[in-house]
C-alpha cells in the first residue's frame, strides 16, 4: 500500500492488503468503545442542556450508537490482524474499562506483553445519577524486540509523563472528530516507538492526529477510515502542513 495516505473502508477488509513485507513498525489506534448500556442513561435525558444540544455532542451519541456493535470478538479478530501483519507486534491501543479485560485475555492467548497507560481526564461531569468516566486507557501489547527510544529526562522532565491529569482535552470548537485525542500524546508515542522513516499504522484514522503527529516527526503513515465525512476532513488538516495543527 502506498504510504502517507488514508484509505477509505472497513478496516478488517483492509488489513488483508497488508503484511509482514510492508514493515508495520508500530500501530497506534482509538477502536470504537464497547459502551456499557447501564451507562449510557436514556435517550434525552442528558442533564446539562447545553452540552446535550451541541454539535459535536451530538454527533457523537450518533456515532456511539452506530458503534455499540464493536464487541469482544471484534478485538480479537483486530489483534490477530494485527499480529499477522506485523513482523514484532507493537500497539498502542486507546480504549475504555469495558474493553480492558478482552485485550488482557486476548494478549495471554498470543503470549505478548502488555502494558496500560492511564490518561486521567481533570473533570468529571456528574449526569443526573451518574458521574461519566474519568478515565481513558492506553493500552501496549508488544513482543521482545520492541524496546522503546530513549529519552534524556533531565533534559526534558516533562516527558516523563505522557497523560498529564492538568490537561483538557481539546475544546469542541478545536475538534473535527468526537473522540480525538490531543496530538501531544501520540507525539510522545510515537517518538518513544519509532525512528525517522519508519511506517505507522492506525486502522481508525478519525480526525487524522496520528498523521499529522507522524508529519511532525518525519515518519510514514497509513490510515484506514470508514466514514467519508473524515476521510476527506482528516486529508484537508493533513494538506495544511506541520504548521496547523489540532492541539
Amino acid at each position: 500500500m502506498e504510504v502517507n495516505k488514508i484509505y477509505k473502508g472497513d478496516c478488517f477488509e483492509l488489513m488483508k492488503q497488508l503484511n509482514k513485507s510492508d514493515n508495520v513498525k508500530v500501530i497506534i489506534t482509538d477502536p470504537p468503545y464497547m459502551h456499557d448500556k447501564n451507562h449510557g442513561g436514556k435517550e434525552g435525558s442528558e442533564g446539562n442542556s447545553k452540552i446535550a444540544n451541541s454539535p459535536m455532542y451530538k454527533e457523537s451519541s450518533f456515532m456511539m450508537k452506530e458503534m455499540s456493535d464493536f464487541t469482544e470478538q471484534d478485538v480479537y479478530k483486530l489483534l490477530d490482524e494485527y499480529k499477522r501483519i506485523m513482523n514484532k507486534m507493537n500497539c498502542f491501543i486507546f480504549s475504555n474499562d469495558s474493553l480492558v479485560p478482552f485485550y488482557t485475555m486476548r494478549k495471554k492467548k498470543n503470549k505478548k506483553k502488555f502494558n496500560i497507560l492511564t490518561w486521567e481526564k481533570p473533570l468529571s461531569i456528574l449526569n443526573r445519577n451518574r458521574f461519566s468516566m474519568n478515565l481513558e486507557y492506553c493500552i501496549r501489547i508488544y513482543e521482545g524486540g520492541c524496546p522503546l527510544n530513549p529519552i534524556d529526562l533531565e533534559m526534558y522532565p516533562e516527558k516523563k509523563s505522557y497523560y498529564s491529569k492538568n490537561r483538557r482535552l481539546n475544546s469542541p470548537r478545536n475538534k473535527i472528530h468526537p473522540t480525538q485525542k490531543p496530538i501531544e500524546y501520540l507525539l510522545g508515542l510515537i517518538e518513544l516507538s519509532t525512528n525517522e522513516g519508519d511506517l505507522v499504522l492506525d486502522t481508525f484514522f478519525g480526525s487524522g492526529q496520528t498523521g499529522k503527529a507522524c508529519q511532525i516527526l518525519n515518519r510514514n503513515y497509513i490510515g484506514f477510515e470508514r466514514e467519508e465525512k473524515y476521510v476527506e476532513l482528516s486529508n484537508k488538516y493533513l494538506q495544511q502542513g506541520i504548521e496547523k495543527t489540532l492541539f
